[in-house]
């Protein structure tokens, strides 16, 4: 488990101790000079403020450390996406994915972490497979309407499985979202000249994710190359201004 149980003794243990100073700050601040009163302040908004952002960013690390989605992630971008004809049923790798998260939780479950640590990084786990899946989608090299329609029916299979272990309580209340996974194929079936107004309202894809929409894995990719390039260069701005927002 990576550890989990010594980072999560040590970061809550930080949490509990800024959250302990924030409420002594009144007492501190009464026999401080005026000029150190200040410093006090700047520690509390500045430097304590940030302890629950290091605690989600440890548990992250620790959520994606604890998936193997190599062998999977490889597997799709290998795997052909141009099937002749349409399917009615999800791939195996959804599977694979929902029992990965199902013995991570009850590997957690072992550890009797506290719950909003639990749930933390479940929802961690959630959005690093959403991720990765993407990231496997933009790798495929050529997909057809049945790969894309395919490719939609798998996440979407996997969020209603991961909502009904929550209806059935055999998870805890937690938001598993695929949400970044599902954006994205469903970008897939849009229209080119719909690529860049969807992009400038969906953050977090990197010019490869959104190049792929255009050059392989979305409609785009019927299009002529130099209609491709135009509209991968409208893309790069998008990120760029991203990047500096």
């Amino acid at each position: 488990m990576f550890a989990l149980s010594h980072a999560v003794c040590g970061m809550e243990s930080v949490r509990a101790l800024a959250e302990l100073l924030v409420e002594l700050r009144s007492a501190m601040a009464t026999p401080l000079e005026p000029n150190n009163t200040a410093a006090l302040e700047s520690l509390i908004s500045e430097t304590l403020a940030q302890v629950p952002l290091m605690c989600t960013q440890v548990y992250r690390g620790v959520a994606r450390s604890l998936l193997p989605l190599e062998q999977v992630t490889t597997a799709l971008r290998n795997r052909s996406w141009v099937p002749k004809e349409p399917s009615s049923q999800h791939n195996t790798y959804v599977d694979t994915l929902l029992q990965m998260l199902q013995q991570l939780n009850g590997s957690l479950v072992n550890l009797s972490l506290p719950t909003a640590v639990h749930v933390t990084v479940l929802e961690e786990a959630v959005s690093h497979i959403a991720q990765q899946l993407v990231d496997a989608y933009a790798h495929v090299k050529k997909c057809n309407d049945e790969g894309r329609a395919l490719m939609a029916r798998d996440v979407k299979v996997l969020q209603a499985a991961l909502d009904n272990l929550l209806r059935r309580s055999m998870l805890p209340q937690s938001k598993l979202s695929l949400s970044h996974a599902e954006h994205y194929v469903l970008a897939l079936a849009l229209p080119p000249d719909q690529l860049v107004g969807w992009a400038r309202t969906h953050k977090g894809y990197s010019i490869k994710h959104l190049s792929a929409l255009v050059m392989t894995v979305g409609l785009g990719a019927a299009l002529k190359k130099k209609e491709q390039q135009e509209l991968v260069a409208g893309l790069q701005d998008v990120c760029a201004q991203h990047a500096r927002e």
